[in-house]
């Protein structure tokens, strides 16, 4: 495990462009084994624990959402595609029938891949925020700090949705802490 990884949640963290990431109290790189004594969670942890959950939370509500739409492309691209010849046939053009063919064909192939490149952001937007969220529960896990999360749905204005992330702990200095978002649709 990186040791660095304990640090980022720890409020005596310095950072310096010269010797990178050093303790406050020990003025020192990290170097310890599993746990570091010194640890102090607390605004940085709940900062960073409360983004990695939120982001986690939205992405994974609009999933289906974002898969539906994805779909949706790449079924017209192959619509497109399989039907050029009707396509062509309903425009009825005196010439060029052959371009209008291939152009269609051309279009659905771009959709399709369209759609596939949405597919693969989204897939790894997904992953990269599950794996910052996984290093802060491994960090948390030496600690013995369990905790459980709940979304509270506020009042949504103009298109911007207030959200109340609440984490209640088990194991820590403080039984549960609250924070309201503004993520926007």
């Amino acid at each position: 495990m990186d040791i660095t990884r304990h640090c980022i949640l720890c409020e005596n963290q310095v950072k310096d462009l010269d010797t990178g990431l050093t303790c406050k109290l020990t003025k020192k790189a990290p170097d310890f084994y599993k746990k570091c004594p010194n640890i102090k969670l607390d605004k940085m942890f709940e900062y960073e624990l409360h983004q990695a959950n939120l982001n986690l939370h939205f992405i994974l509500k609009k999933k289906n959402i974002n898969y539906t739409k994805i779909i949706i492309l790449a079924i017209f691209g192959i619509i497109i595609i399989l039907g050029n010849e009707q396509i062509t046939n309903t425009l009825r053009p005196l010439n060029y029938y052959w371009v209008y063919r291939v152009s269609l064909i051309g279009i659905g192939i771009l959709i399709i891949i369209s759609a596939n490149f949405k597919m693969q952001s989204l897939l790894s937007q997904l992953k990269s925020v599950r794996f910052k969220k996984s290093k802060i529960d491994n960090v948390l896990d030496r600690y013995r700090i369990i905790y459980y999360t709940t979304f509270d749905y506020k009042k949504k204005i103009h298109g911007y949705q207030e959200i109340e992330l609440t984490i209640k702990y088990k194991n820590w200095k403080k039984n549960n802490t609250t924070s309201l978002f503004i993520m926007s649709d």
